[in-house]
């Protein structure tokens, strides 16, 4: 395959077309569709039937001129981005060692040049503006923290900055003692001047008795009102009034507006890709000028890359879903069949926009929201003032309703009259312009409220249809809850894994194939334990999800997600037998579960619940993430840390439960306050199930505040029962063992601890708009494991049984031994490999790992155990780790088998021969 790095997308693994059915051609406002200097064919532009055709997946009943809130994604990038992921699904292992990282960099290079930022280490990527704006805060709390801002310095930003960003300052800054001043912005507003005017005017105050202002947080184009901020004047303004460093939240601005870092000069600068570049959610990226004071910028999801560069850490949060951060060159090749390319777009846009605008507000005898010249692609429109919006439940009763009744997505706004206003304008509409508009999405916005004035109507006296789309506890922003009534589109198009599901009998072997046919028919696949499976079921279940967001994104939104999001709960629920849906969140992957835990943790510590010194216990074969998170959060923060010696080759559990015990009296006799244990379920290298309910007693009579277990490994793989484990927090996912697509997990937090403070360190509405369809695929899993006599109960059982037995005819064949006895593996086991390999290091591991996958088509990970000083020269120092998985043959094991005895024969040693 060739490298990401050198083409804009990945060759074509599926044979999917543009939908061919495109929609009415007449009133197209994207210009001429070939350039007069062009006479050549294969260099004319894009047409509108292209177009048409390009977006051929949306609603044609809708017009869809809300653009700003949801962005679009043309087919060809779609494609772009399911060639991606059927790779990674094909081979997980060669993804990401030989593609992922240089696919990543091949992306950020490109944003580098659109931005005209100075070095691609500036550039990383994030899912969105939400999470850039996350990263920047977490590092102004650390600020107030550890001293160095004194409590009382101050933030500062808009009045009209967007909800989540706000939510985030109240979460990071004022929570950690900082002073917020919002700048008031008049609206409708009629020149930058009044901007400019009223930002001095808030710094001068953010100085007032001493105080440092330490960061400004300004937008580049404000969502709602819209209005384009004078960004660069006010950039230079906080220079000379001694302003730390400056955020630019410019979360449309790529496509919408032009963006040049040397010219800006902020220090951050932030923008989603999804709403006016193309790409599909969830990918944006935050620039951060490279400067002595960014160094201590990290991901709040920390994983193996933590201390690497934040764009390192970026490119690495766990195992999810990274397509949509690949296929950036495929969004260039896109706007480049347009006249002029992105600013040839973004012109047009804008023009027809104010167009647009101008013909809305003289037909409702209104007024825009502010000059032309402060527009980009959305502009704000008055609505008739007859219409008594007086409040923004108003003005989402507005907004259902033209969905609903008139196939229209706008967004509407509320600007409470002042003092002596009346009849004034009250409500606004936000428009957007995208190639796909035609005039016709204005003219049916238009007779829509034309309609309602006539007939009278007045939106205090409707009814809300769709009450209950709020998300019921606010305490917990990733912990979504009950949404709207369900409704069913038709598919769209053909996906790429047309099955469906036999109830009348189980599963059959040809059945096993099927499902799993994406699969690389050359590679042994024995490491289910990295990175999972998922069938073409489920993966035609999770692809159908997108392109119900992709037609439709306002009522997907609205009235699908957040109750597709508690069906996955409720079925997580009773997977684990946990005993109120509340207790279950559902999170990207065990490592965003872990960082949400371990931020309460430095939250303690910095609010004084916790004193410095205070110890968390772990043992010592922590997962590498895990144990990042620890001195990211915890370590950092003041605690201390206790790790458990871990021998293995292991024996029997009782080993690991005295040596556990012993760790805890230890530090109990010292006087040390043990705040947490975090222990494993199952460990991942060395694989070996954990006693966790003795564990867990053991840790209750000690005296340990709370338990976390990391059950990455857990659900589809062990049996896992939250009423007999007993812990205050589990994570699993559920792409390792449980079917499910990368990007879903979940963490359960006992009803009866104290979780209010719980919180998402990327803190929103709900968690910024990025793709939640791996989170709705929870109930197909469901339904592909019952296909299997047993379920998922009966897949445990047999995969236990078959990785046994080839584990035993593996160390058999070898001359070696097992890893631990058979009732301490799940569905993995680690076996002794030949000693005369000489792997003497994690790096001939590794090295010996890639020797396998490119020589053998053996993909299975290698774990190096130090000896012991009194061991002889000839003992074991690498184990495989083997798993079994319902598509794994035994032919897989003795391909295995076979290559290592061929390696014996030929002599090979790491050393020598790698």
């Amino acid at each position: 395959m060739p490298s990401p790095s050198s083409t804009s997308s990945p060759p074509p693994i599926s044979n999917s077309n543009p939908n061919p059915n495109l929609m009415d051609q007449t009133h197209h406002l994207n210009g001429d569709s070939t350039s007069p200097a062009s006479k050549k064919p294969k260099l004319a532009f894009i047409t509108p039937a292209e177009i048409a055709a390009e977006f051929g997946h949306h609603d044609p009943a809708v017009a869809r001129i809300n653009n700003g809130s949801f962005g679009s994604c043309p087919d060809s990038v779609i494609q772009a981005q399911r060639c991606w992921q059927l790779r990674y699904l094909a081979q997980p292992d060669s993804f990401y060692f030989n593609h992922l990282q240089g696919g990543i960099l091949h992306s950020r290079t490109i944003i580098k040049d659109l931005i005209n930022a100075d070095h691609v280490d500036e550039v990383s990527i994030v899912d969105n503006a939400t999470t850039a704006a996350a990263i920047v805060l977490q590092q102004a709390a650390w600020g107030f923290s550890e001293s160095k801002f004194e409590r009382g310095d101050a933030v500062v930003m808009l009045h009209y900055a967007y909800g989540s960003v706000k939510k985030s300052i109240e979460a990071y800054v004022t929570r950690a003692g900082g002073h917020v001043i919002e700048v008031p912005l008049p609206f409708p507003l009629n020149s930058n001047e009044e901007i400019v005017s009223e930002f001095k005017k808030a710094l001068e105050l953010g100085k007032a008795n001493g105080r440092r202002v330490r960061l400004a947080v300004i937008d580049h184009i404000t969502s709602i009102p819209c209005v384009v901020i004078p960004v660069k004047e006010l950039v230079r303004i906080c220079r000379e009034e001694g302003v730390d460093q400056v955020f630019v939240d410019a979360a449309h601005s790529i496509g919408c507006t032009e963006v040049d870092m040397k010219e800006i000069g902020a220090d951050y600068y932030t923008s989603n890709l999804h709403k006016w570049f193309f790409c599909p959610p969830s990918i944006a990226f935050l620039y951060c000028r490279k400067s002595p004071k960014n160094v201590e910028l990290h991901h709040p999801v920390v994983s193996h890359e933590y201390g690497n560069g934040l764009a390192i850490e970026s490119a690495w949060i766990g195992t999810r879903d990274y397509s949509p951060q690949l296929v950036v060159p495929a969004v260039l090749d896109f706007v480049k069949r347009f006249e002029g390319g992105i600013k040839g777009i973004k012109k047009r846009n804008h023009d027809t926009v104010v167009e647009m605008g101008k013909m809305l507000a003289e037909a409702w005898g209104t007024h825009l929201g502010c000059p032309p010249e402060m527009c980009a692609s959305m502009v704000m429109i008055g609505l008739p003032a007859c219409l008594g919006i007086s409040s923004e439940k108003d003005t989402l009763k507005l907004r259902t309703h033209l969905r609903e009744k008139f196939g229209v997505e706008v967004p509407i706004y509320f600007r409470p009259p002042k003092n002596g206003e009346v009849e004034v304008v009250t409500g606004y509409c936000r428009i957007s312009h995208q190639v796909y508009n035609k005039v016709d999405d204005y003219y049916k916005f238009r007779d829509a409220i034309n309609q309602l004035v006539s007939d009278g109507y007045y939106v205090p006296h409707l009814l809300l249809r769709h009450q209950n789309i709020q998300i019921l506890n606010p305490k917990l922003s990733f912990h979504l809850s009950r949404a709207s009534s369900y409704h069913y589109y038709p598919t769209v198009t053909q996906t790429n894994f047309p099955i469906k599901p036999k109830l009348s009998s189980f599963i059959t072997d040809s059945e096993i194939q099927t499902e799993f046919s994406h699969h690389d028919p050359g590679v042994a696949r024995i490491n289910n334990g990295s990175f999972g499976c998922s069938p073409a079921s489920v993966t035609s279940a999770l692809q159908q999800w997108q392109l119900k967001w992709l037609r439709q994104p306002d009522r997907f939104y609205f009235n699908e997600l957040h109750k597709g999001i508690l069906k996955s709960r409720n079925t997580v629920k009773d997977l684990i037998n946990a005993e109120d849906v509340d207790e279950i969140s559902i999170v990207d992957n065990a490592t965003t579960a872990v960082a949400i835990v371990l931020h309460q943790m430095q939250w303690a510590f910095s609010e004084g619940k916790f004193k410095k010194g205070d110890a968390v216990i772990t043992l010592q074969c922590a997962y590498g993430a895990v144990k990042n998170s620890i001195k990211a959060y915890f370590e950092r923060a003041g605690g201390y840390v206790i790790e458990v010696p871990f021998q293995f080759p292991v024996n029997s559990s009782e080993e690991i439960i005295n040596e556990f015990r012993m760790a805890l009296v230890k530090e109990k006799a010292s006087g040390r306050r043990v705040r947490l244990a975090l222990i494993d379920h199952v460990t991942s290298m060395p694989s070996v199930v954990l006693p966790v309910k003795k564990l867990v007693e053991v840790c209750r009579e000690e005296g340990v505040d709370q338990v976390f277990i990391d059950g990455a490994h857990g659900v589809g793989c062990v049996d896992v029962d939250m009423q007999e484990i007993g812990a205050d927090f589990y994570t699993s996912n559920l792409h390792k063992w449980f079917f499910c697509p990368a990007s879903v997990a979940f963490l359960y937090c006992r009803k009866s601890v104290a979780h209010s403070e719980l919180h998402h360190p990327m803190v929103s509405h709900d968690y910024g708009t990025r793709d939640y369809s791996p989170s709705l695929v929870v109930p197909s899993a469901v339904e592909f494991t019952n296909r299997f006599e047993g379920g998922i109960d009966g897949i445990k059982r047999r995969n236990h049984d078959a990785v046994v037995e080839m584990g035993k005819m593996l160390s058999k064949a070898w001359g070696t031994n097992l890893g631990s006895p058979p009732d301490m593996c799940s569905s993995m086991i680690m076996v002794g490999m030949p000693a005369c390999l000489g792997v003497s290091s994690d790096d001939d591991a590794l090295k010996l790992r890639t020797h396998m996958r490119e020589e053998f088509g053996v993909e299975v990970p290698i774990y190096y155990r130090m000896p012991k000083h009194e061991e002889v020269v000839k003992t074991t120092t690498a184990y495989a780790r083997v798993s079994h998985q319902v598509y794994n043959k035994v032919d897989d094991y003795y391909k295995f088998r076979d290559a290592i005895n061929q390696l014996v024969c030929d002599g090979f040693t790491c050393a020598r021969s790698l």
